[in-house]
């Protein structure tokens, strides 16, 4: 099997929304990277990437512009991937909107298999084709730490009381597990007697929550009734996960 043969079946994997048969398609000690990577995959986390998208876009596809070989064992592919995010991902609500992402891999080949993929493309023409905001951003200047914020709410009157909670983590990993549970947190909150409000901030390593309420009494009945931030509570108040934590405290609007 030559350069093109090997990389062709690599691609057909891709199409064939067959997340196993691309892990298969890498020879030992593989490698996969694109720019929304921090750094290479391996085979298994190449596949799991690729489940990962397909979950969103069920009906991932890869147009093939052009393919040619650039030496014996590498091969420059131009692509041009669709689909629609018709399906919830990571937390988030499909937006049933349509994407169109042009990109370029380089594949270097070993025999019949796959030794490495560098993946080029715009990293945020998909998220701004999905409604999201790109924001660029320091993550600290001087005395500053810059973040993001959200927000979620059901009333415009006055709230009777706020309760905030702030978690320090300790990596960026952290940082998107405690925003993922944080979704399915609120989730649950919008139904909650009382409930008027949530916003969440996140800058650097710090995460704060903000919730109000109609009432104080209405606070901890919710929390202890909510599933999910039960969960997310044994989770990142256990030592060995945050570097810091305030548990959520309430007080009376004054003024």
């Amino acid at each position: 099997m030559n350069a093109i043969a090997a990389a062709q079946r690599y691609l057909d994997a891709w199409n064939a929304h067959d997340p196993e048969a691309i892990a298969a398609s890498f020879a030992p000690g593989g490698t996969y990277v694109d720019p929304a990577l921090p750094g290479p995959l391996d085979a298994e986390g190449a596949g799991a990437y690729a489940a990962g998208l397909m979950a969103g876009i069920p009906d991932l596809c890869f147009e093939i512009v052009s393919i040619g070989a650039t030496g014996e064992d590498t091969v420059a592919v131009e692509w041009l991937m669709t689909g629609t995010n018709s399906a919830g991902h990571g937390g988030l609500p499909p937006t049933g909107r349509s994407v169109r992402l042009p990109g370029a891999d380089l594949i270097r080949t070993r025999g019949d298999l796959v030794a490495s993929v560098v993946g080029y493309f715009d990293t945020a023409s998909l998220p701004r084709q999905l409604g999201m905001q790109v924001v660029v951003q320091p993550a600290q200047a001087g005395p500053f730490s810059f973040g993001t914020a959200v927000s979620a709410g059901r009333a415009e009157t006055e709230p009777g009381a706020v309760a905030v909670t702030v978690l320090e983590v300790r990596s960026e990993a952290e940082v998107a597990e405690v925003a993922e549970r944080g979704r399915g947190t609120v989730a649950a909150l919008l139904g909650a007697p009382g409930f008027q409000a949530w916003l969440g901030v996140t800058a650097g390593r710090r995460m704060y929550t903000f919730t109000a309420w109609a009432r104080p009494e209405d606070v901890t009945p919710a929390f202890r009734a909510n599933g999910a931030h039960q969960e997310a509570m044994t989770r990142f108040f256990a030592p060995s996960v945050s570097a810091a934590a305030g548990r959520p405290a309430s007080g009376r609007r004054t003024g």
